[in-house]
């Protein structure tokens, strides 16, 4: 099974999020919008390199893709809001509340897999709109 190539970034001067592929070259970054209308039938757009989030190939449990920097949440566990992130080669949930780390004793919900817990989970923000739920 393949997930789709997709990402998320955004765009400089606007604040807004844009979706499509990651481009880097010429030392810009860019998000080429797969429905673009320009003479080649693509369009892009200049992104915020900090803001580049890869899509994980999952939705959450509303159907919404996720991608990496979302925060996600059990709606009747607020305090186990989740992280997710890409490490050493796939994603990962971190506990978004330091409280719950130090319970644990690490930043990750090694519970699970992000596959495993995703389905009921809605994602409720991400960290860079969103920050206000990122409990430090």
């Amino acid at each position: 099974m393949s997930r789709e190539i997709l990402f998320r970034g955004k765009a400089v001067g606007t604040n807004k999020w844009v979706y499509g592929y990651y481009v880097h070259q010429y030392g810009a970054h860019e998000i080429v919008l797969p429905d673009g209308h320009d003479a080649d039938g693509f369009e892009s757009r200049h992104v915020e390199p900090e803001t580049i989030c890869r899509y994980t190939g999952l939705t959450d449990k509303n159907g919404n893709k996720i991608f990496e920097g979302d925060i996600l949440r059990v709606p009747y566990r607020p305090h186990d809001d989740c992280i997710v992130e890409w490490y050493d080669g796939s994603f990962r949930l971190r506990w978004a509340n330091k409280d719950r780390r130090a319970e644990y004793g690490n930043d990750y919900n090694a519970v699970c897999c992000v596959q495993a817990v995703v389905g009921r989970r809605t994602i409720v923000g991400n960290i860079f709109d969103n920050c206000e739920l990122v409990k430090e």
